[in-house]
């Protein structure tokens, strides 16, 4: 389990440091992403990291007792749990990152300036979460399999492309293309992975997830609406109370997570007491 999980953390924190010395060469960009990679880190560790833990010692006593359609299930129901908390994790951090980050980290030398930097860098960073959360929970499949060579290729391809992405862009577009560079990176990992899996007949992704995915995405689509509406409507109710940044993206995240779940939990597969019996698996 450490070493699948060993992998996917260790890719991610290479390319945060390739980045980070691409982005030395502009003022400023260091803190910029810094800041930034705090934020979207604690989705992945609480999605990605656990649910990809979990999943070994699962898969791993399937192999040894059960076929490969139930193996196949296993992996394409934590499949559907996972998106259907990242997809809306990503989606909202984007929606909110310029009041994330205003409310966290503007004070001092921090300025108004610095917190748009940083929000752009944290909505380009949004774009590849889910891709590194799928990463976490394709990982185990290869060490589960006791085959990690895969992965060892598709990291070190993953380290060359996000290089030079990251080299490209920072030239053309400054610090932002790095962001840009590591989600981009790790969509074409996890497309490499696919493949990978396909191709040692470990996992192959079949229409069942079409439709619930489908409904994820819907529902975040709505759930991203939703909090556009706020911000662009109702912030102006907040504004005489004392610390009303706080209390407003409080009550932003807070109100998006319960429209989410009361929209989603009209698909049947995801009322909360199916969610519930899936978890206590």
């Amino acid at each position: 389990m450490f070493t699948a999980s060993f992998f996917s953390s260790g890719l991610l924190q290479i390319n945060i440091l390739i980045g980070t010395i691409i982005a030395s060469y502009e003022s400023g960009a260091i803190s910029y992403l810094y800041y930034a990679d705090r934020i979207y880190q604690l989705p992945l560790a609480l999605i990605g990291i656990a649910i990809g833990v979990a999943m070994l010692p699962s898969i791993s006593s399937k192999i040894r007792s059960e076929s490969f359609e139930k193996i196949h299930d296993t992996i394409e129901q934590t499949l559907v749990y996972s998106l259907l908390l990242a997809v809306p994790a990503s989606v909202g951090i984007f929606a909110l990152s310029e009041q994330i980050i205003a409310v966290l980290f503007e004070r001092g030398e921090f300025n108004e300036n610095s917190s748009l930097f940083t929000s752009k860098a944290l909505k380009f960073y949004s774009l590849g979460l889910v891709a590194f959360i799928l990463m976490k929970i394709y990982t185990p499949i290869f060490f589960a399999y006791e085959n990690a060579r895969p992965t060892l290729y598709i990291t070190a391809t993953n380290l060359v492309i996000n290089t030079t992405l990251s080299i490209v862009l920072f030239v053309n577009v400054g610090f932002i293309g790095i962001p840009i560079a590591t989600s981009l990176s790790a969509w074409i990992s996890v497309l490499l992975m696919n493949y990978s899996l396909y191709k040692n007949n470990y996992y192959q992704i079949s229409r069942g997830i079409i439709f619930p995915g489908a409904i994820i995405i819907i529902v975040s689509f709505i759930m991203y609406l939703y909090l556009i509406f706020l911000e662009n409507y109702l912030e102006i109710l907040f504004n005489f109370l004392q610390g009303y940044e706080i209390i407003f993206l409080l009550f932003s995240v807070l109100s998006s997570i319960l429209l989410y779940f009361i929209l989603i939990s009209f698909y049947k597969p995801f009322k909360y007491s199916e969610i519930k019996k899936i978890l206590q698996k």
